[in-house]
């Protein structure tokens, strides 16, 4: 670890040479401490206190930063060529001796143990937090314009190595926040920014709100001699981003607090650097707007640069290619898992839109490639856990500024974030990979979610949804497997929040309602002879789909950039029998040939069906709010046609615009907003994605690791 900070190497001579005379000034400091505290009668605790200064893994030493941003904004000197390739180097390195997972199966709760990963995430690592920031303030001080903005594929001419500095960053930050020293860590996502504390601040301006690692040191100091207190009190007092020279302690719980009580930290229930590692420990505890808004501007703005790049007229004309896309929002969900005060402040004062765009675009361009179908998992599950948050629902009603590439049909200043959302989750349930079947359930909960606030919808988007429910409501899927009721649930429930909630401004949303009415009428008269004749109809395409290839899935696509895939199979598609068709297949296909493969052995009763009716109670209200508004169209209809008027599309929707559903309909219910809890199978399977993204990105350098050897995942090579 001491290599990464080593006087030219990694850091210039001259700032080093700054770091040792701090370091000296604050052991003669600490020194002087111990001696005058026995005379004065000074609590034990001080001489330990200051025992500490002289360690540099609890204190962020801001002279030894590779960037400035989060903690410190004095940004640090340019790094020379000479040195951005040795702390390239010296990452790699990192990598290779914390590589022990990758060489192991998965089994079990518990992760195996790994020595490196245990020393270096520890407290008593030399200079962890130093390279937790600098690692952090690498990836977002990246800017994939620079030099593109005045000259076109400048980042081509003059290449440099930041790009691959920004990789490895990235690629050791994931690794140790994902490690833990005692095994998985469960970190509430419900616990409050305010229940999360690090140790009682006496300087309100830290910028990174951990406590000074010279605290207890100056407290003991101004008891001893009256000179010392004038000066402890001075720097106590005096702003931190004024004092950037000063190292700072990285956690709260390296010791107990000045006043010799225990540290809120330490406390069960927050993330502290015993339970989940150093690294992780800190990031958990940003509080600072300034450092929020820093780290939401610009981990939103590498996402967006990956789209714009390919929306230019000459893609990659503009800015350096971010391939670190998948690492990016990686880092992005364990900040959000971890901090609560950063998914606040996402959610409640940034604009959680610029997160909701790219990855909408990461969602529709990937969804055919197989190999991308864990990536895919990441993004859905960013978007589910945001989506349960009333201040993100809100905020999709604004406008989209810019077309998407990709050919997503959303209509820059009229179709609105929510429309994105619905056409995107549309496409990833009639079109996409098999391998995103189980995500079904997170697509249509996020609908589900986020229903109750959406003012309008675009006619797009509002077809979207009725086309959604023509297919989830066929029978070839809805009794193709036991479950696939739950998802019919979610829907009729989004349906049904916009009919109470927000049908002023959904006219369109309610005329395709009006258009769907028919299955609607058969739902609420199932019978289970028909389930039973539904059921068959989808064994028998299945039975045809397990003998044929993947359909809507081309057969060229690459697997990855890297010529390998870590899941499925090699060339990019998936075995045809993994997750079984996708909805639209079973709403679409035709029957034909004899029922010879049976797909599962579960068969539909009356207890089951009995029990699904239960699950969808809302289908009234949608019942109730569709029989008026047909038997209102049927009248103005009528109307219209004794005067020799005909009718079009606009004159419904004005109709529709002029009535209210108020006394037609049910009171509105409560609304509930749809969580997971991720368990140790989440975290098992974040760890293979994290070392596959890791395995895939290195594959074109010099091999890292003897591929015969990993455990962790399957590889194929092409």
């Amino acid at each position: 670890m001491r290599l990464l900070f080593a006087p030219g190497l990694c850091i210039d001579a001259k700032s080093h040479a700054f770091y040792q005379n701090k370091r000296r000034v604050l052991r003669e400091r600490a020194s002087a401490v111990r001696d005058a505290a026995p005379a004065m009668g000074a609590a034990a605790g001080a001489t330990d206190a200051g025992a500490s200064l002289l360690d540099e893994s609890n204190a962020v030493w801001p002279t030894l930063l590779w960037a400035g941003g989060v903690g410190y904004t004095k940004q640090a000197a340019a790094p020379s060529s000479a040195m951005v390739e040795a702390r390239v180097e010296l990452l790699r390195l990192v990598v290779a001796l914390v590589s022990e997972p990758l060489f192991r199966p998965t089994d079990g709760d518990c992760p195996p143990s790994n020595a490196f990963a245990d020393e270096l995430t520890s407290r008593h690592c030399p200079f962890a937090p130093t390279l937790t920031l600098s690692l952090l303030n690498t990836v977002l001080a990246f800017d994939p314009v620079g030099l593109n903005a005045y000259v076109p594929y400048a980042s081509t001419i003059l290449a440099d190595g930041m790009p691959g500095l920004v990789d490895s960053s990235l690629h050791v930050l994931l690794l140790f926040m994902h490690h833990s020293p005692h095994g998985m860590p469960r970190l509430d996502l419900e616990t409050a920014p305010s229940d999360i504390h690090h140790r009682p601040l006496s300087a309100p301006a830290d910028p990174v709100g951990f406590l000074t690692g010279i605290e207890a040191a100056k407290a003991a100091a101004a008891e001893a001699a009256a000179a010392d207190k004038a000066a402890a009190d001075a720097a106590r007092t005096e702003p931190r981003m004024a004092l950037p020279e000063e190292p700072v302690s990285p956690t709260g719980d390296a010791e107990d607090g000045p006043s010799g009580g225990a540290s809120p930290a330490a406390s069960e229930g927050a993330p502290t650097a015993d339970r989940v590692g150093v690294q992780r420990a800190m990031l958990a505890c940003v509080r600072h707007s300034a450092d929020l808004t820093l780290m939401t501007t610009r981990l939103s703005a590498l996402l967006n640069a990956v789209w714009q790049s390919d929306a230019a007229y000459f893609p990659g004309a503009t800015s350096s290619p971010v391939l670190c896309h998948q690492e990016l929002v990686a880092l992005l969900w364990y900040l959000l898992c971890d901090n609560a005060a950063f998914l606040e402040h996402l959610v409640r004062d940034a604009d959680a839109n610029q997160i909701v765009v790219p990855i909408c675009y990461f969602l529709w361009t990937g969804r055919l490639t197989a190999a991308r179908a864990q990536f895919l998992h990441l993004c859905t599950f960013v978007l589910f856990l945001l989506s349960s948050y009333r201040d993100f629902a809100v905020n999709l009603n604004r406008p989209v500024e810019a077309a998407l590439p990709g050919g997503i049909p959303v209509v820059p200043g009229s179709a609105t974030h929510a429309d994105l959302l619905v056409v995107t989750l549309h496409r990833l349930v009639v079109n996409a990979t098999r391998r995103l079947r189980p995500l079904y359930g997170h697509f249509l909960a996020t609908l589900s979610n986020v229903s109750p606030y959406v003012k309008k919808l675009s006619l797009d988007g509002s077809v979207k949804l009725g086309a959604l429910l023509d297919i989830l409501a066929s029978p070839r899927f809805l009794f193709a497997r036991p479950d696939n009721f739950g998802l019919l649930a979610h829907l009729i429930t989004a349906l049904a929040n916009m009919m109470q909630y927000q049908y002023t401004g959904n006219e369109e949303t309610m005329y395709a309602l009006v258009q769907a009415s028919s299955r609607l009428e058969w739902l609420a008269s199932l019978s289970l002879e028909a389930a039973v004749d539904g059921h068959s109809r989808a064994a028998r395409l299945v039975g045809k789909g397990r003998r044929a290839d993947t359909a809507g899935i081309d057969p060229d696509a690459p697997a990855s950039s890297a010529g390998a895939s870590v899941d499925g199979r090699a060339d990019g598609r998936e075995d045809a029998t993994q997750s079984g068709p996708t909805a639209g297949e079973l709403a679409q296909s035709h029957d034909a040939g004899p029922e010879d493969v049976v797909w599962e052995s579960w068969r539909p009763t009356k207890e089951w069906l009995d029990e699904q009716m239960a699950t969808i109670p809302l289908l009234r209200t949608l019942l109730a709010g569709t029989r008026h508004m047909s038997a209102l169209l049927r009248r103005h209809a009528a109307k219209a046609s004794e005067q020799g008027v005909t009718l079009d599309d606009e004159a419904f929707l004005a109709e529709l615009r002029s009535t209210t559903l108020v006394g037609t309909i049910p009171r509105p219910h409560v609304i509930y907003a749809r969580r997971t809890d991720h368990g140790p199978a989440t975290w098992h399977w974040l760890s293979s994605f994290v070392w596959g993204v890791i395995y895939l990105r290195g594959v074109s350098d010099l091999h890292l690791f003897d591929d015969r050897a990993i455990r962790l995942f399957k590889l194929r090579m092409v």
